[in-house]
C-alpha cells in the first residue's frame, strides 16, 4: 500500500498551525497548573513557647515582655509580626510559606504547620575588677527551634535547633531596661548580627519540605561527671543547675551538628517534654500538644572531665586553657550499630589582662566556648576528613573509619 503526504498550504496550513499552537498552549497551561498545584504549603503559625501557657511569664521573662504576653503592650505578637515580614522576603526551592491556615483534614490527610519555638531563655549577669574599676557584664542568650509539624496528627515532622547571643557591658549596674536591651539584641540583631529572627528565616531558606520518611537524631542522655560538676559550678547548686548543665550540652551539639549537617534533630527539652510530648503554647492563647517522633540515631554525650590550667604568665598578663572532654557516642538503637564512639578533648584559651582581678564566675563563659568549639571542630573533622584536630583531640585508633561513617551517615539523611 503506499500512503501519500499532502502538505497543507495557504489557509489550511494557517488553521493547521494555530490549531498547533492553541493545543500547544493548552498543554503547557495545564503542564504549568499542575506543576504549580504540586507544590507543598507550609503554614506559619508564628512565634510559640515550649511548655504551658501558665509558665511563660516566668520561663520567658524578658522574651515574653517584649513579645508583649501577658501583658499590655503597644505592640503585642512582636516576635509573629516580625518573624512573617522576614519569612515573605524569603523563597524556599521546595516548598510554599503562608500565613493562611490550611485544609482541614477533611480535604487532606497532611497539612504541615511552621513555628519558631522558644524553648531556653538565659540571662547571666556577672561582674570583675580592671584597674580598680567595676565592669558589670551581662549574658542574653535566647534557644529555639524551627519546628514543623503535622497539625492533623499533632506529630513533629522535622527539628531545627538555633540560638542567638548578646553580651553587653557597663560601668554599672544594668537596669531592668538595659537587661531588656540586651534580650532585644539577641532576638532582633544589630550592626551586622541577624539576631535570633534572622537566623531563624536563613534556617526555614534552606530546609527541604518536611517529609514523614526523613530520618531524625536526638541527643537521649548528657551525663555530667562530679569533677566536671564542680569545675563548671554546678555541684553546690543542685539539680537544677545540673539540669541546666546537660539542657545546655545537648541544645549546643544539636544546633551544631544540625546546622552543618543538614539534618533534624528531635529535641532534648528534659524540663519541659513530659511524656515524650511536648507542649506548644502561642500568644494567642492557641495551644499545641505534639508527639515527639522516635528519633531513628540516638546520641549520648558524658563531660567527663573540665580543667583550667595556666599556659603562660607575663607582665600584660595571664593565659588560660580551659579544657573539656567528652565521651561521644552516636548509635543506631534498632540495630545496635555505632557509627561514633570515642573520648575528645577541647582547650579554649582566655587571656587575662594582668589589670583584670580573677573571678570564677567568669569561668562559665570560657567553658562553653570550649564546649562549642568541641562540638564544631568534630562537625567539621566529619564533614572534611581533617585530621588534624582530630589527632590532638581523640586517640581512637579507628577514627578515620568512624568519621567517613558518620559522615555517610548524615548525607543520607538530609
Amino acid at each position: 500500500m503506499t500512503i501519500k503526504k499532502y502538505r497543507l498550504r495557504g489557509w489550511g496550513a494557517r488553521l493547521s498551525a494555530r490549531l498547533t499552537a492553541s493545543v500547544f498552549a493548552v498543554l503547557v497551561g495545564i503542564q504549568h497548573t499542575c506543576a504549580a498545584a504540586v507544590v507543598p504549603q507550609v503554614h506559619y503559625i508564628g512565634a510559640a513557647y515550649a511548655g504551658m501557657f501558665d509558665s511563660i511569664a516566668q520561663r520567658f521573662p524578658f522574651v515574653a515582655e517584649i513579645d508583649g504576653f501577658g501583658a499590655k503592650n503597644p505592640e503585642p505578637d512582636l516576635l509573629t509580626t516580625r518573624s512573617l515580614a522576614l519569612l515573605r522576603q524569603i523563597k524556599p526551592v521546595h516548598y510554599a510559606i503562608t500565613d493562611a491556615p490550611l485544609p482541614s483534614s477533611a480535604s487532606t490527610d497532611q497539612a504541615i504547620d511552621l513555628t519558631l519555638l522558644i524553648d531556653r531563655e538565659t540571662v547571666l549577669q556577672t561582674n570583675y575588677t580592671v584597674g580598680g574599676r567595676t565592669i558589670y557584664r551581662v549574658l542574653a542568650e535566647v534557644r529555639a527551634q524551627a519546628l514543623y509539624f503535622d497539625v492533623i496528627q499533632s506529630a513533629i515532622e522535622r527539628a531545627l535547633p538555633l540560638s542567638a547571643a548578646q553580651i553587653s557591658t557597663f560601668d554599672h549596674p544594668p537596669s531592668h531596661i538595659e537587661v531588656k536591651h540586651c534580650v532585644e539584641l539577641a532576638l532582633f540583631g544589630r550592626d551586622g548580627n541577624a539576631g535570633l529572627l534572622g537566623r531563624f528565616s536563613a534556617l526555614v531558606d534552606a530546609s527541604p519540605y518536611p517529609r514523614g520518611a526523613t530520618r531524625s537524631f536526638r541527643v537521649v542522655g548528657v551525663e555530667v561527671k562530679p569533677n566536671a560538676r564542680a569545675m563548671l559550678h554546678a555541684q553546690g547548686d543542685g539539680a537544677e543547675r545540673v539540669r541546666d548543665l546537660q539542657n545546655a550540652i545537648a541544645d549546643t551539639f544539636a544546633e551544631t551538628f544540625s546546622a552543618d549537617q543538614g539534618v533534624s534533630f528531635i529535641p532534648f527539652a528534659s524540663d519541659y517534654v513530659i511524656g515524650n510530648r511536648i507542649a506548644l503554647s502561642l500568644s494567642n492563647g492557641d495551644r499545641f500538644n505534639l508527639a515527639l517522633p522516635t528519633a531513628d540515631y540516638a546520641v549520648h554525650l558524658a563531660l567527663r572531665g573540665a580543667k583550667k590550667v595556666v599556659f603562660g604568665q607575663s607582665a600584660a598578663g595571664t593565659s588560660l586553657i580551659y579544657g573539656t572532654l567528652f565521651n561521644i557516642r552516636l548509635s543506631e538503637p534498632i540495630s545496635g550499630t555505632r557509627y561514633l564512639d570515642g573520648d575528645f578533648k577541647n582547650g579554649a584559651v582566655v587571656k587575662v589582662p594582668a589589670t583584670q582581678s580573677a573571678n570564677t564566675q567568669d569561668d562559665q563563659f570560657a567553658y562553653d566556648d570550649s564546649i562549642r568549639g568541641l562540638f564544631s571542630h568534630l562537625s567539621s573533622a566529619i564533614t572534611t576528613g581533617n585530621r588534624d584536630w582530630v589527632t590532638k583531640a581523640t586517640s581512637a585508633p579507628d577514627i578515620a573509619h568512624q568519621l567517613q561513617a558518620t559522615k555517610e551517615l548524615f548525607q543520607s539523611c538530609r
